[in-house]
């Protein structure tokens, strides 16, 4: 038939059986976190060998979400929200999104367990593509590490894995808290400062879509505060789980400006000089 070209079989047969191993792997893996923490996958090896996955650490308004914005926009970093995959699972009516929903609805805490689930069915799903991951908020717990390090461990990733702890002083998180602006557009929600390099270049007008900017109600001195002191027992039982399971934390003074965090993060990871989008 004119305009059509006829392959030979065995290459046909070639490529089928290439996608069907690449799919085989997935799935293999995908069929076994659904006992999540306590599954046993397969070896996975996908297209896993130029990734890099940070896990940033950090009391609010430390700086990883910039941070996090500054390497999926230069090095093509893929950035993981929990909060975003709750909305997603939800919207879809997912098993795992009904059940979050039927949860918060009654004003309870999701699991660790079923956030684990989700995390690793989120890290399956993009293991074919070519780019590595930030989980920003992500493990907050030490069932969660404990679930992530499993995972990783099983995957192959432990050595290409590096957590990042960003410091800063009380008085610096609290003013940053106290002086911070969010876009009130939901699809947007950039965060801006009052003043400094992270200010809107028009007052209290969002740079990326022109809405307005609001000042968070719980954003004042005694609630950051409170915030700030709860989130502490947290991080410390986290670091130490961190630490007993054999991960090196890479400790980062986040006081500073950001362009001076972001050149020695920079440095001490060493993103993929072929991922960069410039």
């Amino acid at each position: 038939m004119k305009g059509f070209v006829k392959l030979p079989l065995v290459l046909l047969l070639s490529c089928s059986l290439i996608k069907s191993i690449e799919t085989e792997k997935v799935l293999n893996v995908s069929n076994e976190i659904l006992n999540v923490p306590n599954y046993e996958p397969k070896e996975i090896k996908v297209n896993e060998d130029s990734k890099t996955y940070l896990i940033f650490v950090g009391a609010p308004c430390c700086g990883k979400g910039t941070m996090s914005k500054l390497f999926v926009e230069k090095f093509n970093f893929v950035q993981l929200s929990t909060g975003n995959l709750f909305r997603d699972h939800i919207s879809r009516g997912s098993d795992i999104g009904k059940e979050i929903e039927s949860i918060i609805k009654s004003g309870g805490l999701v699991s660790d367990e079923i956030v684990s689930k989700m995390v690793n069915e989120w890290l399956i799903s993009i293991c074919l593509e070519d780019k590595s991951v930030i989980l920003d908020g992500y493990p907050r717990t030490a069932i969660q590490a404990q679930s992530l390090y499993e995972y990783m461990k099983k995957s192959g990733n432990l050595n290409k894995t590096k957590v990042i702890h960003f410091e800063a002083s009380e008085e610096c998180l609290v003013n940053r808290a106290c002086g911070r602006l969010v876009c009130k557009n939901g699809k947007c929600q950039q965060v801006y400062s009052v003043c400094g390099s992270q200010a809107p270049k028009v007052e209290m007008i969002c740079d990326n879509c022109s809405g307005p900017l609001i000042k968070r109600v719980d954003d004042s001195v005694e609630t950051v505060k409170k915030r700030l002191a709860e989130y502490s027992a947290q991080e410390e039982a986290l670091l130490k789980s961190f630490c007993e399971l054999g991960l090196n934390v890479i400790h980062l003074e986040a006081s500073r400006e950001a362009a001076d965090v972001f050149e020695e993060l920079n440095a001490l990871v060493k993103p993929k000089v072929g991922s960069d989008k410039k």
